[in-house]
């Protein structure tokens, strides 16, 4: 049986990751698959395109992204004919309680920088900000996505 003290370690993994240069997304999905024991070349590549709120787009928070890419990778289907509540209750609560948390889904309004805007993008790396907020952000889908695996 899993332990608070796993979830810890999976997002101070993710947290880990991010700081060394993977993005939001592919730090959250990483660290998820690595406790599952999962490989593959298929990581991080997958979960590229969602950092800085799906390509910089500044909308859903890419760790989120990672994290619902994670739960479909253990609660997803195999076919059309196969169900789809457990992997939408997880994403949905998830997604709740990450809004609870932090009041928003959006990586703009997290975060407050234009991250198509490659000045802005500098500015914030320089500022800590992904460092101090996206690191929150990380480590708490990482460790939530790790306690819905392990507790299923």
């Amino acid at each position: 049986m899993a332990t608070a003290e796993d979830y810890e370690k999976v997002g101070t993994r993710a947290s880990d990751l991010f700081l060394s240069g993977m993005n939001c997304a592919e730090s959250v999905l990483t660290a998820n698959m690595e406790m599952l024991g999962v490989e593959g070349d298929w990581m991080p590549r997958v979960a590229s395109g969602f950092g800085g709120g799906i390509a910089r787009t500044c909308q859903v928070c890419g760790a989120l992204t990672g994290a619902v890419i994670a739960l479909g990778w253990t609660f997803g289907r195999e076919s059309g004919a196969d169900n789809l509540d457990q992997v939408y209750e997880s994403g949905s609560t998830l997604i709740d309680e990450f809004t609870e948390k932090f009041l928003s889904t959006s990586c703009g309004m997290l975060i407050d920088v234009d991250l198509s805007d490659s000045v802005a993008r500098e500015k914030a790396r320089r500022d800590g900000v992904f460092e101090q907020q996206c690191s929150l952000y990380v480590r708490f889908c990482a460790e939530r996505v790790a306690e819905m695996i392990a507790s299923s």
